[in-house]
């Protein structure tokens, strides 16, 4: 039996997403003192921030004018789905008036290094196993290429006139660049590429 749709109503939703280990955390920081990435992004310092957890709690009842989620684009890889209509957490999106998608991307070496130092210094053993089961996913390139890829086709399936997507690229001083969805089936070509560049998506 599926989870009754979330209540409340949001004016501005901004949406970080990425996979664990590429920095959301801090970008959302960044956001709420008062940096900018651009004129359609940029967050007040008294916005509501949910994570993974707190999606649908938070999203029972009530109205919120700003709401940043942390959203990791391989949750639906660890509930053991394949795409990210079965989230409940997606199911949030409903309730935004406008949202602002921001997907993080950076190198493959580098983002599988910020997980590594994560793995390092995460103390709890659960979160540990959890942590180096995923690091050796992320050696798989093909594997984080096509779990971006879905993300980015489900953002562009479910937008609406109100909203925007963007890539922010994290290793270079967060630069935003506007995600342009291609007609044609995009191709992975990842290994022939870095990682910020894999999606098969246009600038």
């Amino acid at each position: 039996m599926l989870d009754p749709l979330p209540t409340c109503r949001i004016g501005h939703l901004t949406a970080v997403a990425g996979p664990k280990g590429v920095g959301k955390s801090t970008l959302i920081r960044r956001l709420l003192d008062g940096e900018d990435l651009g004129p359609d992004v940029s967050v007040p310092s008294d916005a509501h921030v949910w994570t993974g957890r707190k999606f649908r709690r938070k999203a029972e009842s009530g109205v919120f004018d700003h709401v940043v989620m942390h959203y990791d684009i391989l949750r639906p890889f660890g509930r053991g789905e394949n795409g990210y209509r079965g989230d409940p957490a997606t199911s949030v999106f409903a309730c935004a008036d406008r949202i602002t998608f921001l997907t993080l991307r950076t190198t493959h070496e580098r983002l599988c290094a910020q997980l590594a130092r994560r793995l390092q210094a995460t103390q709890d053993q659960s979160k540990r196993d959890g942590l180096r089961r995923m690091r050796a996913r992320y050696d798989d390139e093909q594997f984080l290429a096509e779990w971006y890829d879905r993300w980015l086709r489900y953002v562009a399936r479910r937008s609406n006139a109100n909203d925007s997507s963007y890539f922010v690229d994290v290793h270079e001083s967060y630069a935003l660049t506007r995600v342009v969805p291609r007609r044609r089936r995009p191709s992975f070509g990842f290994r022939l590429q870095p990682l910020h560049r894999a999606a098969g998506f246009g600038l």
